[in-house]
């Protein structure tokens, strides 16, 4: 079942890059949580997705022979990840560091921000797509909170001192106070 949905996502993507810009916007923030090799072996989810997205995106470029466009930003931006990226590996090859899978994963991660960003600015979209995408970005978040809300204890958010995380010593009128559950609400009161 995963493999004719992969090769539907990847045709879909070839066709109209937006729907796999919109798969990643709604996949990614709801396959953040799942580990490698919970699902695919060696893989996060988001990973495979982002894939399978840059297959499509790959194969639509080879279609309809366009070319690529580059802003200013885009450079700084690939500069930006690529220096991410060889500053962690020098010092890691300069220190004669053994460099094990997950720590390539690590120095390697700024890349997967980059292929995002560069699928995203290679999109040609009009107005009214654009505001679709953002308002399903945004809505593909809606669960994740929902989820946080239920799942989140009643202690207090931790502050960082000069020695390290400590507990509030007092309660007062802070603006974490509003949405933790410490005091019972009265109607009509005003909180803020």
């Amino acid at each position: 079942m995963a493999l004719p949905a992969a090769a539907v996502l990847v045709a879909l993507t070839a066709r109209r890059p937006l729907i796999g810009c919109a798969a990643l916007a709604v996949g990614v923030p709801l396959t953040t949580a799942l580990g490698r090799d919970t699902v695919i072996p060696v893989l996060r989810p988001n990973e495979v997705l982002l894939l399978l997205v840059l297959a499509g995106f790959a194969l639509h470029h080879l279609w309809y022979r366009r070319t690529f466009y580059y802003l200013g930003i885009d450079l700084a931006i690939a500069g930006f990840a690529t220096g991410c990226v060889l500053i962690p590996w020098l010092v890691l090859f300069l220190g004669h560091t053994w460099i094990d899978f997950d720590t390539w994963r690590a120095v390697l991660g700024p890349l997967q921000f980059l292929v995002v960003y560069l699928c995203f600015a290679q999109l040609r979209l009009s107005d009214t797509e654009l505001q679709r995408l953002l308002n399903l970005t945004l809505a593909s978040f809606r669960p994740i909170r929902r989820h946080r809300s239920t799942t989140r204890s009643t202690d207090p958010p931790r502050r960082w001192g000069r020695t390290g995380p400590s507990a509030p010593s007092a309660p007062s009128t802070s603006s974490w106070r509003s949405s933790w559950p410490l005091e019972k609400i009265q109607p009509g009161a005003r909180h803020g």
